[in-house]
């Protein structure tokens, strides 16, 4: 979580320890282990007080196995379906309640990929969402609705649309799919929303 709002505003890195635990939603004595791990890899540069994130696509990357082992299994609220799958562009999500995550924020961003499971981060899911899409709880189908729990901060600063996640969180659960399709349309959104804030090596 901490190295996600890392991630997601880099100049956090040099700021007290106090705001990048409110960014990342965790207590403050989460962040100065993450910190000294992140220094002892190499991904955190300290000089005296100053610290700056040695961002690279290793660190990119890095993250994304991370979170697609150990913290997306836990954001999953529910999958549920919807006769609706394929009017998702035309859903009204508020953004202050919900947003886009995976395949249709990947659809948003790059313009590319038709979506075969719609997800959606979202602290429940919005009732009217539930009744406007007629969405039932799911098995294993396939075009299912996915909620998933955001797991950072109010104070998160994100680049990019206001209806999707933050683009490193699109590539990362893109990633988590194995899906070829998925896995080429990561490339486009590193290429055209991180290739510049995490070059590769």
């Amino acid at each position: 979580k901490v190295l996600f709002a890392l991630i997601c505003d880099p100049e956090l890195a040099a700021a007290p320890q106090r705001a990048i635990a409110a960014a990342a939603g965790v207590a403050l004595g989460a962040v100065p282990p993450v910190l000294a791990d992140l220094q002892q890899q190499g991904y955190l540069l300290v000089a005296g007080r100053n610290r700056r994130l040695n961002a690279t696509r290793r660190l990119l990357d890095d993250w994304a196995l991370a979170y697609a082992r150990t913290l997306r299994p836990k954001t999953l609220l529910g999958t549920y379906f919807t006769p609706n799958f394929d009017t998702w562009a035309k859903w009204k999500l508020n953004p202050k309640q919900a947003r886009w995550g995976g395949e249709p924020a990947a659809n948003r961003l790059a313009g590319y990929l038709k979506p075969g499971a719609l997800t959606i981060y979202a602290d429940r899911l919005p009732p009217k969402l539930m009744v406007e899409q007629r969405l039932t709880l799911a098995g294993l189908l396939a075009k299912l609705v996915e909620i998933r729990k955001p797991f950072w901060g109010d104070t998160l600063r994100q680049e990019g649309r206001a209806d999707t996640v933050p683009p490193a969180l699109v590539y990362a659960d893109l990633l988590a799919t194995g899906d070829g399709r998925c896995i080429e349309t990561a490339q486009m959104i590193y290429d055209g929303h991180l290739a510049r804030l995490f070059p590769a090596a």
